[in-house]
């Protein structure tokens, strides 16, 4: 993201991180989420884009949720000099993990 011009924000000892897209100060902001951890589980399916980590998968869609949150940001960073928002994409982990603080 930081090659599409967002200045990224990760949170030490955690996995999430979030990325502005600052057009204006002054401008509101807008987000969005994206969730972005596996399960532990093992990956049954026979495709290229199988888990390489063993135990590990994405088995209930957060890969498909990043990959539409990347492409929205690439995207909205072509189109800033249209945009009347900043821009703040959330790249939320653990959200499941009810044991996470903040999950």
């Amino acid at each position: 993201m930081a090659g599409f011009g967002y200045r990224l924000t990760d949170y030490p000892g955690f996995t999430g991180f979030h990325g502005d897209l600052v057009v204006d100060p002054v401008l509101p902001t807008i987000a969005f989420r994206a969730d972005m951890d596996g399960l532990e589980m093992h990956d049954m399916s026979d495709v290229a884009f199988k888990s390489s980590h063993e135990g590990m998968a994405h088995n209930c869609g957060h890969d498909s949720h990043m990959a539409i949150a990347l492409t929205t940001a690439k995207f909205l960073s072509e189109q800033r000099s249209r945009l009347q928002y900043n821009v703040r994409f959330i790249f939320q982990m653990a959200e499941e993990d009810m044991r996470v603080p903040g999950a």
